[in-house]
């Protein structure tokens, strides 16, 4: 049987404070050892780690967690060793992107140093599971932690379990320092019309549920599942940056390896929705249903696709995704977009205010509800739903284009030339964001029109039309050459 490999790295530099990083390896040994599923865990330690030795190491051990121990700074980075033995920081940023790359093998990173939230918090784009520390934490409480870690992992649990166990190991030694560690576990924080992220699960102690006596063949190797969850990390990752020829490669990857897993079979589903191919979308997402029929984001992802041709399908889909979970901030999001485009804007803002509520980061939401208001005319609600998206997400092309637009109406409506260069702000802002946002030279061109810049108009809207075309919309193109031969 294959074992999960844990690496264990230290660095203790000769002119920082002295740690018993040795008797921090000792009781992790010990735990394992005397553990139920002993024999599914092999340790591997390296001491005294400089920078470059990371990378190594993780290429001769192949880990599926990484745990390092040491000294972090106020800052956030972490302290390893130079050439002397001395403190070598390294910066947040280029650890973390260490860990994107090697994202595919490593499920789970413990951070055992003062200070290693954000560090934490920056490697979790691309882990599943993370832990750091808020603030110091002295040595007993690390070895503590650190122990009952391990002790709970060997007991047959996952690393979220096996996180609370750890704390409480700290709080039972009556140390005050059992809130000091803090776990990332990757979720869905960014949302879209096509739910394309999902965040995994880790399968720490699967060989716990291989009963005894059936052979491996019976069962996906160990291996297999470990692979299978590194090609759909990196599908995500893809999927992250807009990639979805890249992300639906390494999605065909995992559920080669797990033809039964359902949240790559899901978010296969929306890739293949987002490229246009809808029967291989909705045949990914009725295996995932089938596979398990109280997997909300599944309903959720056919009800998108379903708005397009059957409404009440897609009102039902919504409905079965919040009576899985009804605390389910994707499916009232989507069923307020799909109101708020049939015209129950009420309905929609109810939905999407519920979404919120849910998940006070959702900037889509507030950005979509922001649409709303401004069909309704409630012009100060959206304004204030357009400027928390951009807070939330400076990038939000869509977010500053609405806002210039809302600010276009209240200066045509007030004569006031101030809310249109606001206006005109809103949407550069926009387009230096996204240089093919048609919609937005179109809405540009209008204000420059209003203020008598009959020149930047022109520009504009010859832009926009050029856009349009491009991008397949002939309506809106032959509607802007109507408009420019009128004025030329």
């Amino acid at each position: 049987m294959r074992k999960i490999k844990i690496l264990f790295l230290a660095a203790d530099p000769s002119d920082a404070a002295r740690l018993r990083l040795g008797q921090e390896l000792r009781d992790i040994r010990e735990k394992l050892q005397l553990a139920k599923q002993r024999n599914s865990f092999a340790l591997e330690s390296r001491e005294s780690v400089r920078p470059t030795d990371i990378s190594q190491a993780i290429f001769d051990v192949e880990p599926q967690i990484v745990h390092f121990s040491g000294h972090g700074m106020s800052t956030g980075e972490l302290c390893f060793e130079n050439i002397e033995g001395k403190v070598k920081p390294i910066s947040t940023e280029a650890l973390a992107n260490l860990f994107g790359l090697v994202s595919k093998q490593i499920n789970c990173v413990v951070l055992n140093a003062c200070f290693s939230e954000s560090q934490a918090k920056a490697i979790a784009k691309f882990v599943p599971f993370v832990i750091g520390m808020n603030n110091t934490i002295g040595d007993k409480a690390a070895i503590v932690f650190s122990a009952g870690f391990y002790k709970a992992l060997g007991a047959g649990n996952l690393a979220p379990e096996a996180f609370k166990f750890a704390c409480n190991e700290i709080q039972l030694e009556g140390i005050p320092e059992h809130s000091t560690p803090i776990l990332f576990q990757s979720k869905s924080s960014k949302s879209s019309r096509t739910n394309l992220k999902k965040s995994v699960p880790l399968l720490l102690a699967i060989a716990a549920s291989i009963p005894t006596g059936l052979v491996a063949s019976d069962f996906l190797s160990l291996q297999s599942q470990i692979k299978a969850e590194g090609y759909f990390n990196s599908g995500v990752e893809k999927i992250d940056r807009d990639d979805l020829p890249g992300a639906l490669s390494e999605l065909d990857q995992a559920i080669r390896l797990n033809p039964n897993y359902v949240e790559a079979l899901s978010s296969r589903g929306n890739v293949h929705f987002a490229l246009g191919s809808v029967e291989e979308a909705l045949e990914d997402l009725h295996k995932a249903m089938h596979l398990d029929p109280n997997y909300a984001e599944a309903y959720i992802s056919r009800g998108v696709i379903r708005s397009i041709v059957d409404p009440e399908g897609a009102i039902s889909d919504f409905n079965k995704a919040l009576q899985i979970d009804s605390q389910n901030a994707l499916a009232y999001f989507n069923r307020g977009s799909f109101y708020s485009r049939q015209g129950d804007l009420q309905q929609a803002v109810s939905d999407l205010s519920k979404a919120i509520e849910i998940n006070p980061d959702f900037f889509e939401a507030y950005n979509v509800r922001g649409e709303t208001y401004s069909q309704l005319l409630n012009f100060n609600p959206a304004i204030e739903d357009f400027n928390k998206a951009i807070r939330l997400n400076p990038s939000h092309a869509s977010a500053y284009s609405n806002l210039g637009s809302v600010y276009f109406i209240l200066g045509q409506r007030l004569g006031n030339n101030e809310f249109i260069d606001q206006a005109l702000y809103n949407l550069d802002k926009a387009i230096q964001l996204k240089s093919d946002f048609a919609q937005a030279y179109k809405n540009r061109g209008d204000a420059h029109s209003s203020l008598g810049n009959r020149e930047l108009a022109i520009q504009n809207y010859q832009a926009a039309a050029d856009l349009y075309r491009k991008q397949g919309d002939t309506e809106k193109y032959h509607k802007l050459l109507e408009l420019l031969g009128i004025m030329l």
